[in-house]
Parts: C-alpha cells; structure tokens; sequence
C-alpha cells in the first residue's frame, strides 16, 4: 500500500523552489522468460509506417518499428548500427552488456519511453495525453508513423545525443530594433512562442526598423501582430523588406499595411502575394526565400510618433512550422520531458491560472498514472498531466471544491513494464553484429494503489504576508 512519507506541503502558484513531498510507490516487478529464437527478415521490405527524422546537426535518419517474428515490435539503441541484409537472429541479453554502453545509463527512461508510447500506448490515447498538455496540435490526430517516429527519435536522443531539430522555421535566430540608417541597434529577444515584441519611437521624416534573421531562407505568406496600448493616436504605416546579406534591402510587393487611427489591442493581419518573397528558385529545393527580413514603420511627418507591438509572427511557407513533423515535434518533446524529467522545449497552450493549486509533490520508485475524482492533477505549468507520471517528476493538485475539501484521494496505477536488449547475428546464438534493439514487455494487469493526500497548508501568498510582517 502507498504512504505519503513527509508531511510538510506547501501550496503554490506558480511553483516554488521547495523540496517535494513524497507519495511512495511499491511497484511489483513483472516477470518474464527471456526471449530467444527471435528472427529478423531481409531490410529494405515495403512498410507503411516508415518515417524520416532530421536532427540539429544536419543529418537525418529513417524510422520504423523493427518487427521480429513471433510478433516482436522493437526500436534500434544505435542510429548507428547495421541493418541485416539476411535473415538474422536475435536473443536477449542483460541490459549490462548492451553493445551500445548509454543505454545501461538510460535504462529506467528508456523503459519509461517505451512504455508510454505505441505501440504500448495507442495514438488516439497519444493524442489525447498531447493535447491535455497543452500541445497545439489543432483538429488533427497522431498518426502511427509519427508516434515511432517521434519514439525512436527520443530513444537515439538518449542512447546516441542526437537532439531532434525543434527549432521552429517561423521563429526568428534573433532580432535588432533601429532607426534609420543608424548603424547601432538594440538587440530584440525571440520570445518562447517564436514571436518578437518591439517598441520604438517614430521619427517624423524618418523609418524604424524591426530586423529579423532565421537560420535558414523561408519564403513567406504573411506577417501578423498586436498593437500595444502604448502605440500613439496618430497614422502609422508598415511594410516589410527582404535582404540576402542584412545590409541591403528591397521592399517586398503587396506588404504596405497603413492605419489612419490606430488602436491598442489592435491585431494587424497582412497575407501577402504568391511568390512575394521569393528570391530564387532551385530544381531540387523549389523556391527559395531571404534569410533577413525588417519590418519598417513609419508615423506622422509633422511629429514624432510611438508604436509598440506584440506577438509579430511570420507565416512561412512550409506545411509544418519545424523541420520536422509537428506531431512528431510535440510528442517527442512530450516522452522526452514525461520520462527523463526535462523540461518541455516546445512552447505549449498557457492554461488559466489559479490560486488554489497544492504541491508539489512527487513518486518514488517508478512511473504511475495519476487519477483522481476530487482534484485536478496538473504540472507545474499549470497544464492537466495525461498518462504516466514519472519517480521524482513534481506534480500539483487543484481541487474541484477547494472550499470544501482539506485532502484529495489519488488513484496511481503503476503498469509493470519489463524492457528487453536484443542483439542480432547472423546465426542463432552469435555475437551481436546488428543494430541492437530493445522491445517492453507489460504485465497483463496494472497496480492500483490508493493515497490519500491532505491539504492544510495556508496559501504561499499568505504565508508570504506574515513572514514580511514579522520582519
């Protein structure tokens, strides 16, 4: 049975810096017979769920799930390893003589991985965990594909340190406010989501610029933004210009928006003209964008104006805002954070906030789904945790009633996973010459365990009060 182990909670929003209470986890190890006398057909067969991933440094990679017989799904621990061209042979061996030695180090997340993942997991069940939190994956649902894609990719990030390129095309490397032609600007920080916010004044007789450089050379469809409140009362008018080098630049057809009586909160929206932004076109690559681009503002000629702006956005042209598969994006950095306790790189919906959020706290042990009937279970973002949660990973509670409640019973259903190393060889019983492969195996029911968490802690803000009148 489950026991809460310390007794000294905290209530907090947003999360403080605070050690967490621990709600202890027996989990009952599953058994099973090692696995031998596995096979392996020739590569290269037809398969309809073989994906590409493309990772930071450049290179890339093919997806699929490796498929043994008897109906054996594996993934590859070496991005590195060779692909039999024969039949081969696999048997299990320890996870201490994994031929690749990261993987010993990253048992217990990898093991996570699998397990919370398809094909343990469903895609329609992937999806909902995804969009509970706080992925924008719009109307759209998880193909099987990019589930492995996204799986593998999280696997070789641990076993290998490739990291998956993440990095959005739409979001600006970086961005410098200037006026004129003067040669000094002021550096202009992307925000988390991709989107610049600028201010500046505006000379009369004279343009203010936004300048933006992306890694690569996107050809845009549009540009958005918000006016700030701080933005004057007065005519201002926008377009947008284009350079190879961010020293000469020409303006772009079709991007002048101009507004007679501008308002704050205002949101400015430009589509702009197919091929608009194109500067070249290549026969393998198609059309090809700028790498730098400036937004150009400019106020009254008989004064001097303001503008502020939040949230600008570029639309690129590309179908996905990554180099990847937005699906295999999110899901990657959803296992990735869930399992190995990092943080979520990947900007996420920001859910209300709310002052009667308890925690936090954490498992011990192993890895469990979280439910409950009387709270919500959500991290410390704020966003509602879907699926397993990991040993040492903070959670919070909100409660439905707040008023009415002073402990909250939690659910934890811990399935026993059990995650084999597979080494491949030519004939039965060899050394391994394959790509070495792990597969998990669940037992066939979960643990349940029932905890009953109390909530007696006064609010950080009030304890916050008294401490600064006791000073």
């Amino acid at each position: 049975m489950a026991t809460l182990i310390e007794a000294d909670l905290a209530h907090t929003y947003p999360a403080a810096a605070l050690e967490p209470t621990f709600v202890e986890l027996r989990p009952s190890q599953p058994t099973a017979a090692p696995a031998s006398a596995l096979s392996r057909g020739r590569g290269g067969t037809f398969s309809a769920t073989v994906g590409e991933v493309w990772f930071a440094d450049g290179r890339h990679a093919r997806t699929d799930l490796i498929r043994l017989n008897p109906n054996i799904d594996a993934y590859s621990l070496d991005v590195n390893g060779v692909s039999p061209r024969q039949l081969s042979h696999y048997r299990e061996v320890a996870w201490a003589d994994a031929p690749i030695r990261p993987a010993v180090m990253w048992q217990a997340e990898i093991t996570a991985i699998l397990a919370s993942s398809y094909p343990q997991v469903g895609t329609a069940e992937l999806t909902r965990r995804l969009r509970a939190s706080g992925y924008p994956l719009g109307a759209g649902e998880l193909r099987e594909h990019e589930a492995i894609a996204a799986t593998q990719a999280a696997i070789w990030r641990l076993t290998n340190g490739l990291e998956l390129d993440t990095r959005a095309v739409d979001a600006p490397l970086r961005g410098t406010a200037r006026i004129g032609a003067h040669p000094s600007g002021r550096a202009i920080a992307t925000e988390a989501d991709g989107t610049l916010n600028w201010s500046s004044q505006l000379p009369s007789g004279e343009a203010a610029y936004l300048e933006f450089e992306f890694a690569g050379q996107p050809e845009l469809h549009g540009f958005s933004f918000t006016l700030g409140t701080r933005t004057g009362r007065h005519p201002i008018t926008f377009w947008l210009e284009a350079s190879h080098d961010g020293w000469s630049w020409q303006p772009i057809s079709g991007s002048t928006v101009s507004l007679a009586t501008p308002t704050g909160s205002q949101r400015v929206h430009r589509r702009l003209g197919l091929g608009a932004t194109v500067s070249h076109a290549r026969a393998v690559l198609g059309s090809v964008g700028y790498q730098f681009y400036r937004l150009a503002a400019t106020g009254p000629s008989v004064r001097d104006g303001l503008v502020e702006l939040e949230g600008l956005r570029v639309e690129v042209a590309n179908a996905s805002r990554y180099a990847n598969n937005e699906r295999v994006v999110y899901l990657y950095d959803h296992l990735l954070s869930q399992a190995a306790g990092a943080l979520p790189q990947i900007h996420r919906n920001e859910p209300p906030a709310d002052p009667h959020r308890y925690g936090p706290f954490a498992l011990t042990l192993a890895p469990a789904t979280i439910l409950s009937e009387q709270a919500f279970v959500v991290d410390d973002a704020g966003h509602q945790l879907a699926g397993p949660v990991a040993p040492g990973k903070a959670f919070y509670l909100t409660p439905l009633d707040p008023a009415e409640l002073d402990a909250v019973q939690l659910r934890l259903h811990h399935q026993p996973v059990h995650a084999r190393v597979l080494i491949g060889s030519r004939s039965p019983g060899g050394a391994g010459e394959f790509t070495p492969l792990v597969t998990v195996t669940a037992a066939a029911e979960a643990d349940i365990f029932e905890q009953i968490v109390p909530l007696k802690p006064r609010p950080l803000a009030e304890v916050a009060d008294n401490r600064r009148n006791q000073k």
